[in-house]
């Protein structure tokens, strides 16, 4: 008897259904932890298609760009504390504070700048969104410079019943859709049947996506743990043909710069999380990382993984960790390599969560080339007063340790005490010692980085675009979810 109901339930299990495969409609679903992901997900899209069709910039605002344009072009820092446009603030430092509202129709969002003494002193009074920038001269700001320019930015805004957590689960049930014994249900081209699953569940927003980036996923399967290699080409032509100015403003942009950036993420222990690698000449952004059973695998300076040391984002309490760049590049025939610069992270989860980042390692950058092709560095030492070491160390020392050894940071909240009401809020502070490299910047920034109206308005619309067809795929996603309910 032993011996037969031993069989049967062999028998059982041989006959049994296999497991049903996961698609990225679970993970939309997984984003809110009971599952109702995408309404929520339909919900906060829909309302931002909404604002940001329905932004309108008053005077003011306006008045704000034109301004920082004024200030670029002229590359004179100092027009910012001489201006009416800036408001002065305490602590001798004068700031530019926006803020969005909806107005009583609720058929505009007001872009307006006020001279509120800080955005976070105005939310009450705004609800919806308020930013800030403060700057103040500082005088020997660090132990060998004379003058530089601390800088503060900040953000705060209502997220209605999204937060953080949100994106944990939701990243928690992408490895999950990832992990090996779910790829194994999959064709054997994984890749293709990864982006038609996507196509099917976002189809207007992924042709949006095959329009303007070429995307390989790169999953393959090894023994009990996934592989990832994604690549993202930008098809910048592509862009060109539907927005001109938009496309031929990043077209110029990186064929005017050989820009080439790793960025290797570690946890406490020293092992790799993630990687990442930016290439403006292939035009090309690259992820690698390591999934098993919907949790992250370090792998340690061997390239072994560590299992015992996976990071589970779902219910993720806190973290520690450090991003590691190493950034090289050719502005104008300057060359730059700026290798291991270091922040720290640290995330503190709560009713009000807690997360931050700051710059511990900035070692000087090294600089040679020649200046349009042109002129040495060793020339342009001997036109500027000091040498362009020299420039580049007292640099790093000011984002190291300027603005009285605050250095450079970024540090943020999360209150989710309300949970349909959350709000975010942010403040970054740095320091730019007042010398070469700054003045090269603005320059750089003026000729290439700073954008037009005409390039911002084309940006507006691809935004919109994307937003209404994320917006639409999530609705008929919202509504077939809540027919089967009923």
């Amino acid at each position: 008897m032993r011996f037969i109901a031993t069989f049967l339930i062999l028998a059982n299990y041989a006959v049994a259904e296999p497991s049903p495969t996961l698609t990225s409609k679970d993970v939309l679903r997984h984003v809110a932890p009971d599952g109702s992901g995408i309404p929520l997900l339909a919900k906060t899209v829909g309302e931002l298609e909404k604002q940001s069709k329905a932004v309108k910039l008053t005077a003011k605002a306006i008045n704000i760009y034109e301004f920082g344009s004024d200030v670029i072009e002229s590359i004179n820092f100092d027009e910012f504390f001489k201006s009416n446009v800036t408001t002065k603030r305490d602590h001798n430092w004068r700031g530019i504070t926006l803020v969005g509202t909806k107005n009583t129709k609720g058929d505009a969002f007001i872009i307006d700048a006020i001279p509120g003494p800080s955005s976070k002193q105005v939310l009450k009074q705004f609800p919806d969104f308020a930013s800030d920038l403060d700057m103040r001269i500082e005088d020997q700001p660090t132990k060998d410079e004379k003058r530089g320019f601390a800088m503060q930015v900040a953000a705060f805004s209502h997220t209605g019943g999204m937060n953080h957590r949100n994106v944990q689960e939701g990243g928690s049930y992408a490895l999950k859709f990832l992990s090996p014994d779910n790829m194994k249900t999959l064709p054997p081209e994984k890749d293709q049947a990864v982006l038609a699953d996507l196509k099917t569940t976002l189809p207007q927003t992924m042709k949006i996506a095959n329009t303007y980036l070429k995307l390989q996923p790169g999953i393959t399967t090894s023994g009990d743990s996934t592989i990832v290699k994604t690549k993202i080409d930008l098809q910048f032509e592509a862009l060109e043909e539907d927005f001109p100015d938009l496309g031929e403003y990043f077209i110029n942009l990186f064929d005017s710069f050989d820009f080439d950036a790793h960025l290797v993420y570690e946890d406490a222990k020293g092992n790799t999380l993630w990687k990442t690698h930016i290439s403006s000449g292939k035009r090309r952004i690259e992820l690698s990382f390591l999934a098993k059973d919907g949790k992250l695998i370090p792998t340690n300076k061997k390239g072994e993984p560590e299992f015992a040391h996976a990071l589970d984002l779902s219910g993720l309490k806190n973290h520690k960790g450090k991003a590691i760049a190493s950034i090289f590049g050719d502005v104008l025939g300057i060359k730059f390599a700026a290798k291991d610069v270091t922040l720290s992270q640290a995330y503190q989860d709560g009713d009000i969560a807690n997360f931050s980042a700051k710059l511990v390692s900035l070692p000087p950058p090294e600089v040679t080339g020649r200046a349009l092709g042109i002129i040495p560095p060793w020339l342009i030492d001997a036109m500027i007063p000091g040498s362009i070491d020299e420039y580049a160390r007292k640099f790093s020392e000011g984002l190291m340790h300027g603005s009285e050894g605050s250095g450079t940071y970024l540090t943020g909240t999360f209150d989710t005490r309300s949970p349909e009401n959350n709000r975010l809020a942010i403040k970054g502070q740095s320091l730019l010692i007042d010398n070469f490299f700054v003045n090269f910047g603005m320059r750089v920034v003026q000729s290439y980085i700073w954008p037009n109206p005409d390039v911002i308005a084309d940006a507006h619309m691809l935004a919109n675009k994307i937003l209404t067809a994320f917006a639409n795929d999530l609705n008929q996603l919202a509504a077939a979810e809540a027919q089967m309910v009923h």
